[in-house]
């Protein structure tokens, strides 16, 4: 954290430390090794917030994972490198969850509230589109030793001939998106899918996933 008062006091302060560092090392390279120094630093970019989860077997950051808010000509933006949601094997309703979720917490807005909303959508429907899985067969069906999943799932179709099946996670397993025959199973979805990624942040507030989705879910449970 800068201690700025703003974005741009702390651009200038970026931009400052880019060049005593880079004047720093010219001379240095210059005085020690009579050579001429070809590193140059760059002030890339200043994140109005930013937030690096922490790694699941300790206190430290994750290297290489983290969010951040920026602002370019007046318009916000999340950047995210090496988050879960970003990665192909997740949803697009874990991407939805994941962007709304580090908006919230940039913006300094409720987090609890919002994960029991979401839950609850996701269990009435409203994400069904979002909750499929696209996956690519790279050896064909024939050529694993293990049976992943999505190799399940084009199993199930009477001919597929294509290298991408789509398919959801549903109570009876794997099933194509073209053969749906069993409901969706939402509790896969929460838990595999959007608890990874409330977890991640939730261990900045003291909060606990499953505590705060506890009440809705018996709720449900005993809603006759």
């Amino acid at each position: 954290d800068s201690k700025k008062k703003d974005e741009k006091e702390a651009d200038n302060l970026g931009r400052k430390i880019e060049k005593e560092i880079n004047e720093f090392y010219t001379e240095h390279i210059k005085k020690e090794y009579k050579r001429d120094s070809h590193l140059v630093l760059q002030f890339e970019k200043n994140y109005i917030r930013f937030l690096m989860p922490k790694t699941r077997s300790g206190e430290k950051g994750a290297k290489k994972r983290y969010a951040g808010l920026v602002k370019n000509d007046g318009v916000e933006k999340i950047e995210t490198v090496g988050i879960e949601a970003v990665r192909t094997d997740w949803t697009e309703a874990a991407q939805i969850f994941q962007r709304e979720l580090l908006d919230r917490i940039f913006h300094k807005k409720e987090i609890a509230p919002f994960i029991k909303k979401f839950i609850k959508e996701l269990e009435d429907c409203k994400y069904d589109e979002q909750l499929l899985y696209r996956k690519q067969l790279r050896k064909g069906l024939e050529g694993y030793s293990v049976n992943p999943p999505h190799l399940k799932a084009a199993k199930k179709l009477e001919n597929f001939d294509g290298n991408v099946i789509e398919y959801y996670m549903t109570t009876d397993g794997p099933e194509p998106k073209q053969a749906l025959k069993h409901k969706l199973d939402y509790d896969h979805y929460i838990y595999k899918q959007i608890k990874p990624i409330a977890e991640m942040v939730l261990i900045f507030f003291n909060l606990n996933f499953d505590d705060i989705i506890k009440g809705s879910k018996q709720t449900k449970l005993f809603s006759y």
